[in-house]
Formats: C-alpha cells, sequence, structure tokens
C-alpha cells in the first residue's frame, strides 16, 4: 500500500480513510479503560505519530494487546470491513476548549495491521486484524475531544517538538485547495448577511440605514474572520459551491 504523508493527511475532510501511514511514535499515553452507555468495554491509548515533516495526534480504540510505544517506526494499513469498506483508520479533527483547532486520527486496531515500516511483525503484537461482527466504532467518550491529550499539547517534550511549519510549497495543487476552502467559507458568510438583510427588512423599513455597504461588508468580514480563525475553512470543500 502506498502511504499518505502526515502533512497530506493534516489537509484531508474529516471522516476521510486513510489507507495507510507510517512515521516514529513521538509521545504516547497509557492505555485508558472503560464501558459505553450500553455496557461494551473499550480500551483506548492516545499517541502522537511524525514523520519527520509533521505529527499528528492519534486516537487508537482496542488498544490493548496493540499499544505502541514512543520511539517505535510503525507502518499502519487501513483494512476492509465486510463490506468492502475501508474501516480502520480515518481522518478526525476536533476545538480544544481554548479554541484552538487540531487534526487527529483515529484507528480502530481491530480493523488495521501494525507492523515494523518493512512489514516485520512487532513481537508478542498483534498484527492482523481480529475479526468482529460488530462494524461500529465504539461510541464516544467525555475525553474523546482533547481533554486527555492536554499534556502533550500544552507542554510537548523537547525531544519529540514539532518541526518548525514549513512554507506552503507543496505545489499549486494545494495552494488551490486552500483558496477554494476560504473563497467557500467567505461564500457562505456572505449568504449569511444577506438573511440578515432579509430578516431587518421584514423588522423595520430603514433597511438602508441599518446596513449600509459599510457596515454590510464589516459585519461579513467580522463574521468571515471569525469562522477563519476557528478552522472552519478546514471543513469547507475544495469544489467551488453553488
Amino acid at each position: 500500500m502506498k502511504t499518505t504523508p502526515i502533512r497530506e493527511i493534516l489537509t484531508k475532510e474529516d471522516g476521510e480513510q486513510i489507507i495507510a501511514v507510517q512515521g516514529q511514535v513521538a509521545y504516547t499515553e497509557e492505555v485508558q479503560h472503560g464501558t459505553s452507555q450500553k455496557g461494551v468495554a473499550w480500551s483506548r491509548q492516545f499517541f502522537v505519530l511524525t514523520d519527520g515533516d509533521a505529527d499528528i495526534g492519534c486516537t487508537l480504540w482496542d488498544a490493548d494487546g496493540n499499544e505502541v510505544e514512543k520511539g517505535e517506526k510503525v507502518l499502519i494499513e487501513n483494512t476492509q470491513n465486510k463490506k468492502g469498506q475501508w474501516s480502520g483508520m480515518k481522518k478526525t479533527s476536533y476545538t480544544q476548549r481554548d479554541g484552538t483547532f487540531r487534526h487527529t486520527m483515529e484507528i480502530r486496531a481491530n480493523n488495521v495491521r501494525i507492523t515494523q515500516p518493512d512489514g516485520t511483525p512487532f513481537q508478542g503484537k498483534r498484527t492482523s486484524p481480529a475479526s468482529s461482527e460488530n462494524e461500529e466504532y465504539p461510541e464516544q467518550y467525555p475525553t474523546d475531544q482533547g481533554e486527555s491529550r492536554s499534556q502533550w499539547e500544552n507542554e510537548p517534550p523537547k525531544e519529540t517538538a514539532a518541526p518548525p511549519a514549513k512554507p506552503l510549497d507543496n505545489g499549486m495543487q494545494e495552494v488551490r485547495k486552500y483558496l477554494m476552502r476560504e473563497i467557500n467559507l467567505y461564500f457562505e458568510c456572505v449568504r449569511g448577511v444577506e438573511y440578515l438583510g432579509q430578516r431587518i427588512k421584514e423588522l423595520t423599513p430603514d433597511t438602508q440605514k441599518l446596513l449600509t455597504p459599510e457596515n454590510w461588508d464589516h459585519i461579513v468580514g467580522r463574521i468571515y474572520t471569525g469562522a477563519s480563525v476557528g478552522g472552519f475553512g478546514r471543513k469547507m470543500p475544495e469544489k467551488p459551491i453553488k
């Protein structure tokens, strides 16, 4: 399988399946355990994967017997479920309580293969997906929105700190994707302000006084800035919206 660079994963849409990725484990946390509201036991490990160019936080479900260790170089390959759908590893994201937007991956260990970069199994670890009739992801639980990741995000170990961000130099394709996402976000902001104008017109005949061209531009700019800083541009499609 062809692996996807982590920097490219960071640009993907939430929910998009990742076929394969490899890198070095830069940081790990202890495996956590719990029981869902339906009484299903779960285990989870948070770790950070880096390929020397970028890093990403990962949530590893079904972690018992599949734990990764700091310093390990790993190859993680997705597999298909009984319906022929890729089901083991997907791009996700969340927003911290302070408003910081984070890209992550969710990995279901029973639906991926975790080996050394050359495909050699790790001694004592399961490398082949376990058979399971349950094709659903475990239920989300309170710490799945970033609370347990605060140690890495707030105080990353010096020896594993992320490298400085590189300028956008990987071609016009990435530039166009970024610009189109931001343009689509701005377009949605314009639509929102147009709706605001219609509502004001219903409430008062003095629409022109309340929503002058200067005010209109100011409101659109303010909404767009807030949405862009909040990371919502990354959630927009990369093709023009109608």
